[in-house]
This record gives C-alpha cells, structure tokens and sequence, in this order.
C-alpha cells in the first residue's frame, strides 16, 4: 500500500523535523530503504548487511507520508511492501535541519 493511499492523519512540521533529523539520517546511509505495507502500523528503515536485512529505524506512516508529501522521499519499488528511498530533496532538507 502506498503511503498516500491512506487517509492519515499529518502530524505537525515540529514534528515531522525531529523525525527527518532522525530518519533521512539513517535513510542517506548505503543500500538503505524505507519499507511500509498494508499491513504495517509503522514503516521501517532496512540496510542491506551481507545480504541480511537490518532494520535501522521505525517511523509512524503519518510521518513517512509527510516525508512523500514533501518529496524528500520516493517510491523505488510497488508491491504487496513497498520501498522508499530518499531523494535529493530529501538529503537537501537533512542538510537545512542539521544545520
């Protein structure tokens, strides 16, 4: 399920800062994605480590919605899970909240 598919509830930009610091951190790291699926109360980070899937972070899909909405992330792969990966919107916008 895509993250815009579900009516959710956007938290406020405080917020959806804090969780950018956080999660676009860990999503500029090598082979990382963001994963989320019908079926999943959260979407989580995963980085690929000798081919074993190690889960890097969690964030609510409100947030990793906000995240679409702003295109600081892109959808990389459709299906039953989908995969997000962060785009050079996103990494420019790390920059400006580390800053």
């Amino acid at each position: 399920m895509s993250l815009h598919s579900r009516n959710l509830k956007l938290p406020d930009q405080a917020t959806i800062d804090a969780e950018a610091r956080r999660i676009l951190r860990r999503m500029s790291e090598t082979d990382a994605v963001l994963v989320v699926s019908a079926e999943m109360d959260m979407a989580v980070v995963l980085r690929c480590k000798e081919d074993v899937p190690v889960r890097t972070g969690m964030v609510t899909r409100e947030v990793a919605q906000a995240f679409a909405l702003q295109d600081w992330i892109s959808c990389s792969k459709k299906g039953r899970i989908h995969q997000y990966v962060i785009t050079q919107t996103g990494r420019s916008a790390l920059k400006r909240l580390l800053a």
